[in-house]
Formats: structure tokens, sequence, C-alpha cells
């Protein structure tokens, strides 16, 4: 399944466990190649399938794992997230769209957030998947997001190891809503509810 933020997820992993290599995106799920101390590339394997661990994507379920040893890289160096392969035929699934998180709830209710009252708020926990994807891999180039450049603030989060945004497709594009007005009229709103 794609769209649930794996591909970072192993990317701190591999930066917890100290294993060099890349994860990426093709049209089976996700291929991850990692090396490094025995116990360390152990340790990253359990972690990858430990479910219920601290930081687990909430959306990202692992139909299969197929461990296969291969030649190591004597000059490999760090850990990415590389070019997607868009060969072959589409098998993965794409998450299907998510109502809100209780975090992007709570930055949208929060007047000193950037994205306060902002009408098109999600991250990699949530949001739209299947009705922007164009094709698999699910990467921004392939999404209806495409042509929206990211704001600044954005960019710094979708590039952000540590962000829940990070290489999230659907973030704040290149406006705010000063440049765009929104009218959000409410007559009367339930107490507490916004």
């Amino acid at each position: 399944m794609q769209g649930v933020g794996c591909r970072p997820f192993v990317l701190r992993l591999a930066g917890e466990f100290g294993v060099s290599g890349f994860v990426r995106n093709d049209t089976a799920g996700v291929w991850i190649e990692v090396q490094g101390a025995s116990r360390s590339i152990e340790a990253f394997g359990d972690a990858l399938l430990d479910a219920a661990a601290v930081g687990y994507p909430p959306l990202m379920e692992i139909s299969g794992c197929q461990r296969v040893e291969i030649p190591v890289l004597e000059d490999e160096a760090g850990f990415g997230i590389v070019q997607s392969d868009s060969q072959g035929k589409a098998t993965t699934a794409v998450t299907p769209d998510m109502a809100v998180c209780a975090a992007c709830l709570a930055e949208l209710r929060e007047p000193g957030d950037f994205r306060y009252r902002y009408p098109f708020i999600t991250c990699t926990n949530c949001g739209p998947r299947y009705s922007i994807i164009k094709t698999i891999p699910y990467d921004r180039p392939n999404t209806t997001m495409a042509p929206f450049a990211l704001c600044p603030r954005c960019r710094g989060q979708y590039e952000d190891v540590g962000n829940r945004r990070l290489r999230q497709r659907f973030v704040k594009y290149g406006w705010t809503p000063a440049d765009v007005p929104l009218e959000f009229v409410v007559e009367s709103w339930p107490e507490g509810q916004f």
C-alpha cells in the first residue's frame, strides 16, 4: 500500500539503526535495501514489522515482506528516499481518503499556527489519497497536486525527516489565506466544536 508514510518511516528507522541504503515506491509496493551490521539490520527489520511501535504510521499495513541477501556496496553511505520505479504492472493498493487526524485538527484550531483555519489541512496520517492519485507509484508528480508549488514553510516540512508531513503529497501550496480569500460563514456553531 502506498500513500501512508512508509518511506519517511523507513528513512527514520534507517537513521535510528545506522543502516545505509534506500527506499522507493514501485508498482508492486515499496522496495527497501539496507546494509550494515547484522544486528542493526535485524533490529531494523523487527522495527519495520512492529505495528505497535511508537511512530509507526497509523495507516501502514505490511501485507508481506521478503528478505533477500544481496551483495554489499562497499562505498555506500547514508540512507535516502530515491526515485520511484514506475516499470511494470501496478499491483499495489492506494489508501482510501482518510478523515482529518487529531494533530491536524489541533493545528486547524490554533490561532498561532500557519495552518489556522486552512480548509485543506492534512498530513501523512490523514487526508485525500485515492481521490488525488492519477497513477502508481504514489508520488507527488503522479497526483492532481503536481502543478501546485509548495509554499516555503510547507517545503520545509516536506523535507524535514522529523516532520509528519515529510514527503506528504497534499500540503499547503504556494499561497496563504490572504492570497486566496475564502469565506467561512457560520450563523451559529455548537459550543466547543471549532
